[in-house]
């Protein structure tokens, strides 16, 4: 079962930078749309992480991934983005190391994720 969740409420175009997380996690859109891209764990050395030694050190130095600046981070062309846009109602699940970024579409829009440190197999 989730050991941890947290609830995001946010404005028309808050974003959260491309980044992955050390945990399972189950992220359910409750109120609003938002726009999500996400890039499986093999695209690592493609995404510019910043050094592990950096504060953000999970998060990628592309920064937003449509608006990429392909000159200074040529390799993220070969990246493959699964772009996707949530609304009220829908559940995602998002493995361990797999890289996302989301996007409020609309005022209020309210998620929350339920993570888990155990194995993918405990959602099945």
């Amino acid at each position: 079962l989730p050991d941890s969740n947290e609830l995001f409420v946010g404005m028309l175009g808050a974003e959260t930078p491309l980044h992955f997380d050390e945990r399972e996690n189950l992220f359910f859109q409750v109120r609003g749309t938002k726009e999500v891209v996400l890039y499986p764990f093999t695209d690592y050395p493609r995404l510019y992480p910043f050094p592990t030694t950096h504060p953000c050190d999970r998060q990628s130095m592309v920064g937003h991934p449509v608006e990429a600046d392909l000159e200074a981070f040529p390799n993220f062309a070969d990246a493959v983005g699964h772009h996707a846009e949530l609304k009220a109602g829908d559940l995602l699940y998002i493995p361990y190391g797999w890289w996302h970024y989301l996007r409020n579409l609309e005022d209020m829009a309210m998620s929350i994720s339920f993570w888990s440190t155990g194995s993918g197999n405990m959602w099945l």
